[in-house]
């Protein structure tokens, strides 16, 4: 027994030295009652960004909602967030959701250990929060300027964007703001059950791949969809993926050839020819069943473990220069369980960030 204590005290010793907080402090805040990711530090606007490895930003912009197969409702004319509808609106408060789940992996815990990879986030680098761009309730155009360059000057300093939207355009304001920042090709791994390639209306949550595209940000080839299912695919989606040459796995494939086999060929096609790495997490690729509030609820997607480990094998990669969530809506969320797994999913991105130095990959214009 007394090896046994002795053991136990041993741990403690050894830890003791530790950045552990062992004393009150002032608590880090994006708004009121609103922790920053991780507890992090916050990173006021027009503060340096030098010195961070990873920096967690809000974009909570929403635009149109579907109210039917064959309708759109404009911006900010939706019903009441939490009824039930054909689209769910609400992902404008996704932010501030992700950032209390986030509470469970604060970095207190260990400086952010991970026993199974051996690496402790803080003991790696330094995380921050730049809180939101804007309200969520502004023109897209607007959103973009508020947004792009925010992730353009995160890019620009040498730092991983870790964006938490809002819909599924926000990507376009992220990658295009890495694209300016950044000097290399752009690769983008995106799980989704939607393939997303509407050209018209230019700006809303299945529009943001055409507009990227469009802009010569990305090239079809390079652009690869994990977890397409259902039937909310329009039939002129799956052609205008086979003009582009455009590739993407359904959850079907998924579950025939096993995730990690997916995954790991997706990854060599979205960076086939790409210096970069970029990856999209719509939360409707997650089975409703582990995250409920989700925009676009669709069955039979991928189970919390799947889509945590799927995060961490393209987050592994040397070559990642961001990440998004999108479409996901609190008021549809149960018991957090949505914000946490998440919330999980960033914590990942960051953990891949700290597994290895992003700022000796090439291409920093910075």
């Amino acid at each position: 027994m007394d090896s046994i204590e002795a053991a136990f005290k041993r741990g403690v010793e050894r830890a003791s030295g530790g950045p552990a907080r062992l004393e009150r402090r002032m608590a880090a805040l994006v708004a009121p009652d609103v922790p920053t990711f991780l507890e992090s530090e916050r990173i006021e606007p027009g503060a340096s960004l030098d010195g961070y490895g990873a920096v967690f930003v809000g974009a909570p912009f929403e635009g149109v909602l579907s109210r039917d197969p064959r309708t759109f409702l404009p911006q900010g004319t939706a019903g009441p967030v939490g009824q039930p509808g054909y689209a769910r609106g609400g992902a404008f408060d996704a932010p501030h959701a992700v950032r209390r789940g986030s509470l469970f992996y604060s970095l207190d815990h260990s400086a952010g250990l991970f026993p199974e990879m051996d690496v402790a986030i803080s003991d790696r680098i330094t995380v921050g929060d730049a809180g939101n761009c804007g309200s969520g309730h502004e023109p897209p155009l607007d959103a973009d300027r508020l947004t792009r360059p925010v992730v353009a000057a995160i890019a620009g300093a040498g730092a991983v964007p870790l964006t938490c939207g809002g819909d599924h355009l926000v990507p376009w304001f992220t990658v295009s703001g890495i694209h300016e920042a950044r000097a290399g090709r752009i690769g983008v791994l995106t799980f989704d059950s939607h393939l997303d390639l509407g050209w018209e209306p230019r700006y809303w949550a299945g529009s943001q791949w055409a507009r990227l595209l469009e802009s010569g940000a990305i090239r079809p080839q390079n652009l690869v969809h994990v977890g397409i299912r259902g039937t909310r695919n329009p039939r002129h989606w799956l052609y205008t993926a086979e003009e582009l040459g455009l590739h993407w796995y359904s959850m079907a494939e998924v579950q025939r050839r096993g995730p990690d086999v997916v995954v790991a060929e997706a990854l060599e096609r979205a960076l086939d020819g790409c210096d970069l790495l970029y990856v999209s997490l719509d939360v409707d690729s997650i089975d409703p069943a582990f995250c409920p509030g989700q925009k676009y609820p669709e069955p039979a997607g991928f189970t919390a473990q799947e889509i945590v480990w799927a995060i961490r094998t393209a987050a592994d990669r040397p070559e990642l220069c961001g990440f998004d969530a999108c479409c996901f809506g609190p008021a549809y969320d149960v018991n957090e369980q949505g914000a946490m797994l998440i919330a999980r999913c960033f914590v990942e991105a960051v953990a891949g960030v700290a597994k290895g130095d992003r700022r000796q990959a090439t291409g920093y214009r910075g």
